[in-house]
């Protein structure tokens, strides 16, 4: 699992929807990247990400 793993949310039956943006932004800031950018490109991102888990799951 990347070094971020626990950043994600996970619902009560175990799958995950979405990202602990907050958690996210404070690693950014600490790292030293642009928190005020990140926070535009991670709504994105988490759309994606759901999306493509939404794909592989069977109907």
């Amino acid at each position: 699992m990347s070094e971020h793993g626990s950043q994600l949310r996970v619902g009560p039956t175990g799958q995950i929807v979405g990202f602990d943006q907050p958690a996210l932004l404070d690693i950014a800031r600490a790292r030293g990247f642009d928190a005020t950018v990140l926070s535009e490109l991670l709504p994105a991102a988490e759309l994606g990400m759901l999306e493509a888990l939404k794909s592989q799951r069977p109907d």
